[in-house]
């Protein structure tokens, strides 16, 4: 009996062993994808290089030299900054700096998965094995949101952390508590903006928690204080703030393209584990309202629905994706352990080994990721890299306070300070709806402040600019033609 018992495979040793494997795997693809892979990675990576030169470049004006636009809250961008000056990376290549933002990213994204990791096994009593499997679904879930260069992993970290903190709120009613919560939002608002701040708000106020509503609110608007103070005595320059984060985001709607890009997606990958909850809920519904901790599993139920029911309507917004929706994912998820601790305890194993079989099933649905990742992890050509790199060269040799257009964004983010329109979809999305005023190109072309051009393409309109008036060739590198702006040229 003991020889048969050690021929059994040790099932905590399993469990970690596939943790720690796709913890491995997220790093391994955040250091080998050179590419983006979702969610304009480059224009945040573009914003960050900028800052890591001159902190007033924070939020650049969208309606003049150099026309950028960097669309989300500073903390991300801040936090990298610090880490990054700290680190002496003003002479890293662009390639560097984007793989230490995908590593920062995870690092968050698995600090995310710690906290959900001690809520189930300090408050919901599950075995560290399976509180470690049941928290790396997370992982699975919401790839690959959360272990690229966006800001996105630092609002779900600070949503896992109020959340964690609202059990004990719930448990333990104190002040300290509720202003906890509210610095916690605060700093999530400080990371993009999101509806975390209004639904939880909501519920503290239908619950008619006022001293709660009270607290949190100071925590709030004092850690809002506080970090706009600190933006300020850094010198990160806000004057046009609103013009990057909210104008930034305004894409238009087009329902058409929200159900094929985002519900498409959602109901082929979540609708199975949504009815399977709700069918767990509604067969238990008379126990659920008379458990232990009922007040947080009210909690969230409201947040969940009331997230969800958000996540559908912006995500008519062009330019949204189904990650409009992992917020709703991390709610389900502890959702799930609240059911598996009070109502379903004996079926635990049965309810986490499910769990694990869908989340299988939903890792081979991300094959697509997987392909165009290990796809674009192969090396550039010698002969590519060997072009940007002289491109790059002759533009500094060349520009003094003047700018260039590039239509390539290595070359742009190899000289991120120089170009005008970082080309990504931004400026793309909103200049059809006039939201920025692009009147000072054409003046700032006559007046030669925009020096080079540099693109594979003819020339045409650009942003209401037709270059053919204004620019000559000029020389050519490879595939890339160098145009001079006829301002420059000495007679």
């Amino acid at each position: 009996m003991a020889k048969i018992k050690q021929l059994v495979p040790d099932f905590i040793f399993i469990a970690y062993t596939i943790v720690l494997g796709v913890i491995l795997f997220l790093i391994y693809l955040a250091w080998i994808s050179k590419g983006e892979v979702r969610g304009v990675e480059s224009n945040v990576l573009y914003g960050i290089e900028l800052i890591l030169e001159n902190n007033n470049s924070l939020y650049p004006n969208p309606e003049d030299l150099p026309y950028g636009v960097n669309q989300y809250s500073p903390l991300y961008y801040v936090i990298n900054d610090f880490l990054l000056t700290s680190l002496g990376a003003h002479d890293w290549s662009y390639q560097k700096v984007w793989t230490f933002l995908r590593i920062i990213s995870t690092f968050f994204l698995l600090a995310t998965i710690v906290i959900l990791y001690r809520h189930l096994e300090k408050r919901n009593g599950m075995s560290r094995s399976a509180s470690a499997l049941f928290a790396s679904t997370f992982i699975v879930l919401t790839f690959p949101w959360y272990s690229i260069s966006r800001p996105d992993v630092l609002v779900v970290f600070f949503l896992a952390a109020t959340i964690y903190t609202c059990y004990n709120y719930f448990l333990f009613p104190d002040r300290k508590k509720a202003v906890l919560i509210g610095l916690l939002l605060a700093l999530s608002i400080a990371a993009k903006i999101n509806s975390n701040i209004f639904i939880i708000g909501l519920y503290f106020l239908i619950r008619k928690d006022w001293k709660g509503v009270i607290y949190l609110s100071i925590g709030f608007l004092l850690t809002f204080l506080a970090t706009l103070m600190l933006l300020y005595f850094a010198g990160y320059d806000l004057t046009f703030a609103k013009k990057n984060i909210i104008d930034g985001v305004n894409n238009g709607y087009n329902i058409q393209f929200a159900i094929g890009r985002v519900y498409h997606y959602f109901f082929l990958y979540f609708s199975v584990l949504i009815l399977g909850v709700s069918y767990l809920i509604g067969k238990k519904w008379k126990e659920i309202k008379v458990s232990p901790q009922q007040q947080f599993f009210s909690f969230l139920i409201f947040c969940a629905i009331v997230n969800l029911i958000y996540s559908f309507v912006t995500a008519v917004k062009i330019g949204s994706g189904i990650n409009y929706f992992n917020e709703f994912l991390l709610y389900l998820l502890f959702i799930i352990a609240y059911l598996c601790q009070y109502i379903y305890k004996k079926s635990q194993k049965t309810i986490l080994a499910l769990l694990l079989i869908y989340t299988t099933g939903i890792a081979l649905f991300h094959y697509r990721y997987y392909y165009h990742i290990l796809k674009d992890q192969r090396s550039i050509p010698a002969a590519q890299l060997n072009e940007v790199k002289n491109i790059v060269t002759f533009l500094n040799n060349n520009l003094a306070s003047e700018y260039y257009i590039s239509k390539s964004r290595r070359v742009s983010l190899s000289l991120p300070e120089k170009v005008i329109f970082f080309p990504t979809d931004v400026h793309r999305l909103n200049y059809p709806r006039k939201v920025y005023d692009y009147s000072s190109l054409t003046s700032n072309l006559n007046a030669g402040k925009i020096k080079y051009l540099v693109t594979t393409d003819s020339l045409g309109d650009f942003y209401g600019a037709n270059l053919k008036e204004y620019f000559l060739r000029d020389t050519t590198f490879g595939s890339f033609i160098i145009y001079r702006n006829k301002k420059t040229v000495q007679n």
